[in-house]
């Protein structure tokens, strides 16, 4: 596969096609990341979870080269929906080395998912990442995301579930 961030990310949007808020596209790369998709992008621990700056200035560039739209979506706080353009989908069309690889289905799923719980898987995968003993994860969790901590039982059991998916042990 061809690892230029366009077509990576191409490949996401064009099987998702809108992704709702900032916060899912960093949260839903990572996990593919997590589950063995070839995502470079660095993530680091930032206040919702695992961030790349990386990503962040990769979207800003499509935007700027009109691959990707970004439109504010009004409510009580302010999000943005991120959509591919004719552009970055005849860029795809054009390039015959380009496939749907195994990881956009699971993206398809990760985007069904609200925000708060990307956020508490990303974070579990980001500790599996890390190497962290399975053994700490909750009392880490607990620390790191006292808001969340009415979910741990089923971001855990669904972060579980992705690593298997992708034939990976949390071990």
């Amino acid at each position: 596969m061809n690892a230029h961030p366009v077509v990576r990310i191409g490949l996401l949007l064009r099987r998702v096609k809108v992704i709702e808020t900032r916060k899912k596209v960093q949260k839903i790369v990572h996990i593919l990341q997590a589950m063995g998709a070839p995502f470079p992008e660095r993530f680091d621990f930032h206040h919702y979870g695992p961030f790349s700056s990386e990503l962040w200035r990769e979207i800003e560039a499509f935007e700027a080269e009109g691959l990707v739209t970004e439109a504010e979506i009004q409510g009580n706080l302010p999000t943005f929906r991120l959509e591919p353009t004719g552009k970055l989908l005849t860029l795809l069309e054009e390039d015959s080395g380009v496939a749907d690889e195994p990881w956009v289905e699971w993206a398809e799923e990760l985007n069904s998912k609200r925000p708060r719980r990307l956020e508490g898987i990303s974070t579990l995968l980001y500790f599996h990442q890390r190497l962290w003993p399975v053994e700490a994860w909750s009392s880490k969790f607990k620390e790191l995301k006292p808001q969340l901590m009415d979910e741990f039982e089923q971001c855990y059991a669904e972060a579980m579930e992705l690593l298997q998916m992708a034939g990976k042990s949390a071990a």
